[in-house]
């Protein structure tokens, strides 16, 4: 008589069952989690028991863990936290590798004899960096050797992996003014910063029947219900003054917009060479002339400090940057055959 056959052990289907309701659930969640970015008012929950995982492969129990971890540290949305008052900064050139250099606003040894950047165009976006001392929830950092803006929110983020899922994706735009408007962009921009909000330009890649727009825009949110609540609550604030439109709409910004950068600190390392513009003593005239420039170059910073001597106000306007003292030159003559802004003439070459 042959011998029967062994059966195989129970263990193996009751444990390849266990892994599969696992696996399954811990998809499930996944999908719940999806619905709770673009439906904020969706809660998710998961409980997994992490008992008896014996069979369980690592990668999953890794997963499942980190999940539930994230679910009892921040059930739906982590609130920001407001920076303190003595971490405000700002930007300052030192005249030295890396050139500039972000303090605290309370930073004794800066004074008003050093040049403050105030406004930064990289490509088509524009942040100023002439913050008040009012509660934000975002600040100034050096970061991968980039100067880059940074909300709390991301910093207490970085392990939590449902507020990386929350992180924003959206901005609202408030308004949307052409060239000649240029100054008056910048005051909405600077009143809503004052009032915490993160706020910067965005110009039109394009010039439209010869001019280019600038878009104020608030950023940045989760989905665009989000967004739009904050253009609301925005336009209620400050409805007796009438600044900015009922036609506010939510927005999809670019990569480039939604990575906050302001300067890439390598570029006065690789490309040290800049225009530079003679001192301006009316911060308006300055901000024209940046306006008639920024639809043709791809960098540009606006510069001020307190004169020594007169106590007054100088501003200064540079653009780059430029490997080569030559490539500088090339788009110097450039610009001044165009004749933009009509007294460029006085603009020259220079190192940092």
């Amino acid at each position: 008589m042959s011998a029967l056959a062994p059966h195989p052990p129970i263990w193996r289907p009751v444990t390849l069952w266990l892994l599969n309701f696992l696996i399954a659930g811990v998809l499930g969640y996944l999908v719940m989690l999806q619905q709770a970015v673009d439906h904020p008012n969706v809660v998710v929950s998961l409980r997994l028991p992490l008992q008896n995982m014996e069979g369980m492969s690592k990668e999953l129990e890794d997963a499942v863990a980190e999940a539930a971890q994230a679910e009892q540290e921040n059930p739906v949305a982590a609130e920001p936290i407001a920076i303190p008052t003595e971490l405000k900064s700002r930007l300052v050139e030192i005249g030295e590798e890396p050139y500039w250099s972000v303090v605290a606003s309370e930073d004794a040894e800066v004074t008003e004899d050093n040049w403050h950047t105030v406004l930064v165009q990289n490509r088509t976006k524009f942040d100023s960096t002439q913050w008040v001392a009012a509660s934000r929830d975002w600040l100034l950092v050096e970061q991968d050797e980039r100067l880059k803006v940074q909300f709390r929110s991301e910093v207490d983020a970085m392990r939590d992996i449902l507020s990386r899922k929350n992180r924003g994706k959206y901005a609202v735009q408030m308004v949307s003014l052409p060239e000649r408007e240029f100054v008056k962009a910048v005051e909405l921009m600077r009143r809503l910063q004052r009032e915490g909000h993160y706020a910067y330009l965005h110009r039109t890649e394009n010039a439209y029947k010869g001019t280019h727009w600038f878009r104020v825009r608030v950023g940045f949110f989760k989905n665009p219900d989000e967004a739009r609540a904050q253009g609301q609550e925005i336009l209620e604030h400050f409805r007796a003054e009438r600044i900015f439109p009922k036609s506010f709409w939510p927005v999809r910004p670019s990569p480039q917009e939604l990575s906050k950068e302001l300067l890439d600190l390598r570029k006065p390392l690789n490309k040290p060479w800049v225009l530079t513009l003679p001192l301006y003593a009316d911060l308006e005239a300055a901000l024209k002339d940046l306006a008639a420039l920024s639809g043709k170059v791809d960098a540009s910073y606006l510069s001020a400090r307190m004169d020594s001597e007169s106590g007054v106000p100088q501003y200064r306007l540079r653009i780059g940057f430029y490997e080569k003292k030559g490539d500088a030159a090339a788009i110097l003559q450039r610009l001044k055959k165009e004749k933009t802004p009509p007294f460029f003439s006085g603009a020259s070459v220079a190192r940092l």
